[in-house]
């Protein structure tokens, strides 16, 4: 007999697929190894306040579509920034990328990479409307410190435009 344990797991997640049609995506992002990710990816999320600002690691295709559209809107649209420069493979296949959510609203854009024994904090981007309200302050706070607590002892470094110097 052929029949292999392979085969097995084709059967049973051909048979998932077929009873549960929207379980194959969730079979495509567990085999992506994000570190966090359990089984059902998209209810991965880290709560900054009480009133509904969240930090979501993008895991999903989509989440990605929105991480894209919000850097593009931000970076591409408003700051005039070429898109060969905005969006370089190399660096997106290197980094961490994170939505950031306001009451259920996907309002910007933050991600992490490893630099020359660094960890480089890149992309942060609000949308416009969302600008001015703290929240910004709030999600750059917990994410260096949530970097802080997982890779202690590190060196964290951001960039940004000079109109930020203060921020």
């Amino acid at each position: 007999d052929k029949h292999t344990r392979r085969e097995d797991i084709k059967e049973i997640i051909t048979f998932l697929n077929r009873k549960y049609p929207e379980s194959n995506l969730n079979y495509i992002n567990m085999l992506s190894n994000y570190e966090k990710e359990d089984l059902w990816g998209k209810e991965i999320e880290y709560q900054i306040d009480n009133n509904g600002l969240i930090l979501k690691p993008v895991v999903l295709p989509y989440d990605m579509y929105l991480y894209l559209k919000i850097r593009n809107e931000v970076f591409i649209k408003e700051q005039n920034i070429d898109s060969k420069i905005e969006l370089n493979d190399i660096e997106e296949k290197s980094s961490y990328p994170f939505l950031i959510k306001y009451q259920n609203e996907c309002i910007g854009t933050i991600r992490y990479r490893f630099l020359n024994d660094e960890i480089k904090i890149e992309r942060f981007a609000v949308l416009k409307k969302y600008r001015s309200k703290g929240l910004g302050r709030k999600v750059f706070l917990f994410f260096v410190n949530m970097l802080k607590h997982k890779y202690n002892p590190c060196t964290i470094t951001f960039n940004a435009q000079s109109y930020l110097k203060d921020f």
